[in-house]
């Protein structure tokens, strides 16, 4: 297997962890929302935001040296840690 497609996939694998933790402090923060504009600015939603940012950066320098038939897969376990992270928070 060829040296950069296996760092790619490390970068996507390691952007869906660094994204499944930002759903869940979207999630968190968006617990603390009201009706005051200023409830947006807290920690843990501010933090969400960030890491969603964070992972479509990792996701981007990851789909530079693979195929996307191979690394979108990959992107799907995301979703089952988002779920386990959910279910332990």
């Amino acid at each position: 297997m060829n040296p950069l497609l296996l760092r790619s996939m490390f970068l996507v694998f390691f952007a869906s962890v660094v994204g499944s933790f930002g759903a869940v402090f979207l999630k968190l923060g968006a617990l603390r929302l009201n009706k005051n504009v200023l409830s947006f600015v807290n920690s843990r939603l501010i933090l969400g935001v960030g890491l969603y940012l964070g992972s479509s950066v990792i996701y981007a320098l990851g789909l530079r040296g693979g195929q996307l038939s191979v690394l979108y897969p990959i992107v799907s376990l995301g979703y089952v840690f988002t779920l386990v992270w959910a279910k332990l928070v």
